[in-house]
């Protein structure tokens, strides 16, 4: 849920609507659900990364424009495609260094428990 919430706060510093209503939490929910569902993608070892996150966003931005015609949310779809491409930016950029750190940790325990010289 927190990847959701977060696009959804990054979503919503780029578009003009500030009130909640429902098809906004439906929004939000489902597009939760979908990114995580989605996400499978890179665990499939046939695709190379690049290839995976190519799917990943076409999906995702697939399920934007089709929910926005659904729900006449009246996106603007140069917005959702530029706010879109900076989400996966910053979350690149945030998963990227989580997996520094995290592998630095790792060493620095591996180094401790002396199995590694």
């Amino acid at each position: 849920m927190e990847i959701g919430s977060f696009i959804f706060l990054l979503i919503s510093l780029f578009s003009k609507e500030t009130f909640i209503n429902t098809e906004t939490i439906l929004f939000v929910l489902s597009l939760s659900g979908v990114v995580g569902a989605v996400t499978v993608v890179f665990d499939l070892d046939t695709l190379n990364f690049l290839t995976a996150l190519l799917i990943h966003f076409c999906v995702i931005v697939a399920y934007i424009t089709l929910f926005n015609v659904i729900f006449q949310l009246d996106f603007s779809i140069p917005t959702l495609l530029l706010s879109t491409f900076v989400i996966y930016i910053i979350s690149y950029f945030v998963v990227y260094v989580h997996l520094l750190i995290m592998t630095t940790n790792l060493n620095k325990l591996i180094k401790k428990s002396g199995k590694v010289r």
